[in-house]
């Protein structure tokens, strides 16, 4: 297997993800172990975000956390570098205004040409 390192740089992590995507939700989100991790994170975001706050979620995946923020009313910017996963987070936050999915690769952030600026 290839490190971390070579992984992303070779955009691999981001086909493998691509990959998981349809059954993603049915592998992992509904495990007992991923249950009850997921209610872990959203009992800490019921501390920290409140309806009418604005949250920008890196690496939304499938938008499990970003669809529960959206149900409390939080305003969400759900990101993720899979086309495949924002595909299946679009769908579940297809009927919340509050919430906008969009693409973004942490890789390419800070690679604009200074220059131009």
């Amino acid at each position: 297997m290839l490190p971390h390192n070579r992984l992303c740089a070779a955009g691999l992590w981001i086909a493998m993800f691509d990959s998981f995507a349809p059954t993603y939700d049915a592998d992992f989100t509904q495990s007992p172990i991923a249950r009850h991790l997921r209610a872990r994170v959203h009992a800490r975001l019921d501390r920290l975000c409140a309806p009418g706050d604005s949250v920008l979620e890196l690496g939304c995946g499938t938008g499990e956390d970003a669809l529960y923020l959206a149900r409390r009313g939080v305003r969400v910017l759900a990101t993720d570098a899979s086309e495949a996963m924002l595909s299946v987070a679009r769908a579940k936050l297809a009927d919340y205004a509050n919430a906008c999915v969009e693409r973004l690769d942490l890789r390419e952030v800070g690679k604009a040409n200074v220059a131009d600026a």
